[in-house]
């Protein structure tokens, strides 16, 4: 991954996970934007469903703080990040 990547990365765990700064996912994230994960609800695409989403959780877990221990990549080639959060 590259640093670019990871500083986007840090920046949406830091901002907008950890300091609830909801508005900066319209920067980080394309309105055509699918979240694929069948553990949370379907809350939208886009920036919006992010926003929902991030606002679901530190409103049910408000000394949620997310921190990055490792940025991996999945398979050699690959583009895709796994980003592992720790939860105090």
């Amino acid at each position: 991954m590259s640093e670019n990547n990871k500083a986007i990365v840090r920046r949406l765990i830091e901002e907008v996970w950890n300091k609830g700064n909801l508005s900066l996912a319209d920067e980080l994230f394309a309105p055509n934007y699918e979240h694929h994960d069948s553990s949370t609800p379907d809350l939208g695409r886009g920036p919006e469903g992010e926003k929902k989403r991030a606002d679901l959780y530190r409103t049910a877990f408000p000394d949620l703080r997310l921190t990055i221990e490792e940025h991996h990549r999945r398979g050699r080639n690959s583009h895709d990040p796994l980003v592992l959060p720790r939860y105090p």
